[in-house]
Formats: structure tokens, sequence, C-alpha cells
């Protein structure tokens, strides 16, 4: 029972510097941030507040109501040889690339077969020519109908050996059958 006691004590003795450290630390960041009368510039200029937060959120929606434009507006894509496609969260030039895709063989259908092999690598080398760059959530990604032929093009040149390569990542994406 003694020699449990003292155990006791010796983890007390090398834990409470930690704890009194944290205490110390919480207390002296507390004082330190009652002493600001205002945010210092630093924090102001940060990309992440939540003002500049909110802000990209509200213009976010604002793009994304596209369903509420009239027909002719929607097509305009269509008419001018580029698609415009927004971001929404967690999506990259990779979804957009799918998407503009997607509308692209709706309204153009091709002369072979459109595997999903040969879509993967369609919105692969779509989105690696635009840079292959992070999205922010609201923003507009203009893909060209050129850009989207030579894709195609490039893809429709595909050996046996290169589409087999890609069916790996087919299971990855079961929207590419649709």
């Amino acid at each position: 029972m003694a020699i449990s006691r003292v155990l006791a004590v010796q983890n007390i003795k090398k834990v409470w510097p930690i704890v009194l450290g944290i205490v110390v630390a919480v207390l002296v960041g507390y004082y330190i941030s009652r002493g600001w009368k205002e945010v210092p510039e630093f924090f102001q200029k940060m990309p992440a507040s939540l003002e500049q937060m909110k802000e990209k959120e509200e213009r976010q929606e604002e793009k994304l109501k596209l369903e509420e434009l009239p027909e002719e507006v929607k097509e305009l894509g269509l008419k001018t040889g580029k698609y415009r496609e927004v971001a929404g969260k967690g999506e990259g030039l990779t979804h957009l690339a799918r998407r503009t895709l997607k509308k692209y063989l709706k309204d153009h259908p091709q002369d072979f077969t459109v595997t999903p092999e040969h879509k993967i690598y369609i919105e692969d080398y779509i989105a690696k020519n635009l840079g292959g760059r992070w999205l922010r959530v609201g923003e507009e990604v203009e893909i060209s109908e050129e850009l989207i032929k030579e894709a195609i093009n490039k893809a429709k040149n595909l050996s046996a050996v290169q589409l087999q390569n890609l069916s790996q990542y087919v299971q990855l994406v079961p929207t590419l059958a649709s």
C-alpha cells in the first residue's frame, strides 16, 4: 500500500508542471485577448476569416442558382463553344470536366463507343490542361469545346493496354457508367 502511494506521488510530481503550464498559457492568452481593442491586422488579412467565408458562400449560392435562368442563357455555353461550370464544395477540375463532358456527349454523339475508361482519360486530360489546380467554392471555370474535342480524339486512339490500365479507376467513379 505504501509503495502505491509513493508511485502516485511521483506521478503527480511529473504531471503537475505540464498541467500548470497549460493553465498559465490559457490565462495569458485570455488576458492578452482582452487587451485587444480590435483584431490585429495579421488576423484581418487572413483569407480564412469568418466574414470572408460568409461572403464567399453567399456569392456561391448566387452562382449556383442556374436553374432559375432562362433556357437561352443556359445554352449560351453551347453557342459560344465554351462550357462554364461552378465549383461546389469538395469539387475540383476533374469534377467540372466530368460534368462538362457529360453535357458535351449528350449534345454531340461520337462515332465510337465512349467507354467509362475513355471518360476517365478525357476528364483527366481536360483537368490537367486547365492547370491541375485547386478550386475555391463558387469559382467559375470555362472549358472550351476545342479542348473537349482534343481530349476525345486522344482518347479515341488509346490502345487496348492503355484502356485496360484505366479500368482500375472506373470502379472509383460509379457515375461514369451513365
